[in-house]
């Protein structure tokens, strides 16, 4: 009898959660290979991804810190009853918070695999929650310590780990899903958001968080004649305030992801605007990879955390970060020289192959260590 992985999320499920769709593609590709996978995950309230190997917890109250403490005995209770009725082999787990359960995994001889996108308790700070920071410290150090594998998204996020832990990590970076380019029909996708036709749409996608100067983007609107729209997709801080202080840029706010896709594919230049102030070495760079395969040329700032795969003049220009002009400036570079447009979309497009879920998961060796 073939035993089962298990992954355990504890994000919302749906696509435009990074850690939801990255534990869906997970175990899709590894379905696939014949490694049977089964996801425990939160319900989401729409959008929700589904499937026959998703087992989705409904939480019973979904806000603040008891809400997270009721759905973690809610999701444990789910688990403990999969152990039980099921012969799991390895466990995947996504969310320090989750830690706890790890103890119940080594009593049962389980194989403890961490899907690691960066300390929790750094992340807080940054964001300017001290208090709870602290909380989450202990669950950070514990799920690190009790696992028997770590998955890191980038080979910074390594190096950040102590010695002990760099020894037992793998490179699993995010993946893009190429046949989500394919498959989406865009024509609509202008009336639905009202955008006027006839205008060439720069854009950015995702959650902003601290690390990302959206500031760069809304201020270089300014310098753009009326022949161009700037579109964010996504929410991040200061969202409602700057939603009424910059009247001609779409914020189009959170969207289902198949619409995301749809806006991309129309936009004519993308966006990278990182800080160089704050570094993220936890940066997930799932946005970008879209860009890739939308085959969208990309305007990044000079932050020394960009991807190592952007190449100025490649697939790239590079602006100044806090300066708009000068961004404003790149994407017109790009837009006015059609040779360079071009060049930049096909290197783009032939890019992304190597960053489809099955290519990353391949090189990875998490095929050969669940084997």
């Amino acid at each position: 009898m073939k035993t089962t992985v298990l992954i355990i999320c504890g994000s919302e499920f749906k696509y435009n959660v990074a850690g939801a769709s990255r534990a869906w593609h997970i175990a899709t590709e590894l379905n696939n290979l014949d490694i049977v996978t089964l996801v425990v995950t939160k319900k989401a309230q729409r959008d929700s991804i589904t499937g026959k190997n998703i087992i989705a917890v409904n939480p019973l109250f979904n806000v603040g810190l008891f809400g997270n403490l009721l759905f973690l005995i809610q999701i444990s209770s789910a688990v403990i009853r999969i152990l039980f009725s099921t012969k799991i082999g390895k466990v995947i787990v996504r969310g320090p918070w989750l830690s706890p359960l790890f103890i119940l995994f080594k009593f049962l001889h389980k194989d403890i695999i961490y899907d690691f996108h960066g300390y929790g308790h750094k992340e807080k700070i940054v964001q300017g929650s001290k208090m709870f920071a602290k909380i989450v410290a202990p669950f950070d150090w514990l799920a690190l310590k009790l696992s028997d594998h770590v998955l890191v998204i980038r080979e910074e996020l390594r190096q950040d780990l102590p010695s002990e832990f760099q020894k037992k990590a793998l490179l699993l970076p995010n993946g893009v899903d190429l046949e989500e380019f394919t498959a989406i029909d865009n024509r609509t996708i202008l009336a639905r958001y009202v955008l006027p036709e006839g205008k060439l749409l720069v854009g950015f996608i995702g959650n902003w968080e601290a690390w990302v100067a959206i500031e760069d983007m809304l201020e270089s609107a300014q310098y753009f004649d009326d022949n161009i729209k700037i579109v964010i997709i996504g929410e991040g801080r200061k969202f409602k305030e700057y939603k009424l202080a910059y009247p001609s840029i779409l914020f189009t706010g959170r969207i289902p992801h198949i619409d995301t896709i749809a806006l991309l594919k129309t936009m004519a230049v993308c966006i990278c605007p990182y800080s160089t102030v704050l570094i993220a070495k936890n940066k997930s760079y799932r946005k970008v990879l879209e860009y890739l395969a939308a085959g969208k040329p990309i305007v990044s700032s000079n932050a020394k955390s960009r991807e190592s795969f952007l190449k100025e003049g490649e697939n790239t220009l590079i602006y100044d970060a806090g300066h708009p002009e000068d961004l404003a400036a790149k994407v017109k570079t790009i837009l006015n020289d059609a040779k360079l447009y071009h060049k930049m979309s096909c290197t783009n497009l032939d890019l992304a192959k190597q960053f489809s879920w099955k290519e990353v998961i391949n090189r990875s060796g998490l095929v050969e260590l669940l084997h």
